[in-house]
């Protein structure tokens, strides 16, 4: 986000899908206006030049503003525009498949449906080695072990999300952000155990990255976990 702003404000069809990502960043960090004004210029700019933008590019930009909106609380909203693209999973890009299902996903996740969460992620095949996407993966596994907790199911959560973790920590470390959004539900399972070290150990070095990159419903895990600590 900071690197971006160098270049120039203007959408061209060589700069789309940087603007796209920009706007999927925006909405990360709950910028919703700034990543509204960005898509609604993108979308302005195709109307007047279609052959700018390829198909894979307009699921892209769909599912961004899908995710904009339900970041801004506005999941019926969401819904309405990610479930059309459900027909064009898998698209050969994984980053827009696991966009299109992960956002479906915490839209269902949002309206109490834990079940139709999973539904969706079984869709999206496991995947291989050679076409990871480090951030859908890991928040995939994020989606579904919310499912799978919200279940009651404590033993799969946990197996599901210590396995993401795992691999996410051999290529990014222990400090990551990736590391930060399993974290808190790992330190909600330890808390049902009655595991308090355990609590200490995930979420003590990781509070400032939690409060920074995690999804919503995580940090309220890490911050009911470390409340029930020191209580």
């Amino acid at each position: 986000m900071r690197w971006i702003r160098y270049l120039p404000a203007n959408v061209e069809s060589s700069r789309i899908a940087l603007q796209i990502k920009l706007a999927w960043a925006l909405s990360h960090h709950f910028q919703f206006n700034d990543a509204r004004q960005l898509l609604d210029a993108i979308e302005t700019f195709v109307a007047n030049h279609p052959e700018a933008l390829d198909h894979t590019t307009w699921v892209r930009l769909r599912v961004v503003r899908a995710i904009c909106e339900a970041f801004a609380e506005n999941i019926a909203y969401s819904m309405t525009l990610v479930e059309p693209l459900l027909r064009e999973v898998p698209c050969g890009d994984i980053w827009v498949d696991g966009l299109v299902c992960n956002i479906l996903s915490y839209c269902h996740l949002a309206n109490a449906r834990p079940q139709q969460a999973l539904d969706v992620q079984a869709l999206i095949p496991n995947t291989k080695t050679a076409n990871r996407n480090l951030f859908v993966e890991v928040y995939r596994a994020y989606v579904i072990a919310q499912g799978l907790l919200r279940q009651g199911n404590l033993r799969e959560t946990e197996r599901q999300a210590s396995q993401a973790l795992q691999r996410a920590e051999q290529l990014t470390g222990p400090h990551s952000s990736s590391s930060a959004t399993l974290s808190p539900l790992l330190a909600e399972i330890a808390w049902e155990q009655g595991d308090v070290a355990r609590i200490n150990a995930l979420l003590t070095l990781h509070l400032q990255m939690i409060d920074d990159f995690c999804p919503l419903m995580a940090s309220a895990a890490a911050i009911s976990c470390w409340h029930n600590r020191l209580s």
